[in-house]
């Protein structure tokens, strides 16, 4: 079970956020989840995903790590400050195009399903009136005949 040893921090108004460094102390090994959960904890943060590991260190041959963190009052707050690296915007880009396609794709069936049922509407309609045209020549032929 990782504990936090100590931690210094200092908070910055203009990013508003809190900047620190933190002594944690471990079992076996410590991940950055871990460190982020443990951070989050001991600041009363709820939202573990406002911690940002910046560098998560291990002293050799003890139970320590040393973890340099930031953490965000806000999700906005964080979103505005935090770079996204090239690749992931790539990546974004092309996940919300796929996302737009597919959504295109439903609706161009949609509107295809709308038009068949339209037109089979259509069909039945006209089959109705044919039969309809046809009872009434065949009343007037007995009418003629009568």
């Amino acid at each position: 079970m990782a504990k936090i040893q100590s931690i210094k921090k200092s908070h910055n108004d203009s990013f508003a956020r809190v900047e620190g460094v933190a002594t944690i102390e471990f079992e076996n090994t410590i991940s950055i989840d871990t460190a982020k959960q443990l951070i989050a904890k001991n600041l009363a943060i709820e939202d573990v995903n406002l911690v940002q590991i910046l560098d998560l260190s291990t002293k050799y041959g003890k139970q320590i790590a040393e973890a340099e963190f930031e953490a965000y009052d806000n999700a906005e707050a964080m979103n505005k400050v935090e770079v996204i690296p090239k690749k992931v915007r790539a990546k974004m880009a092309e996940e919300a195009k796929k996302a737009y396609e597919e959504k295109k794709k439903q609706i161009e069936e949609q509107k295809k399903a709308e038009e068949e049922a339209k037109a089979a509407a259509e069909a039945e309609k006209s089959v109705e009136t044919k039969e309809e045209t046809t009872e009434t020549k065949e009343e007037v032929l007995e009418a003629k005949e009568e």
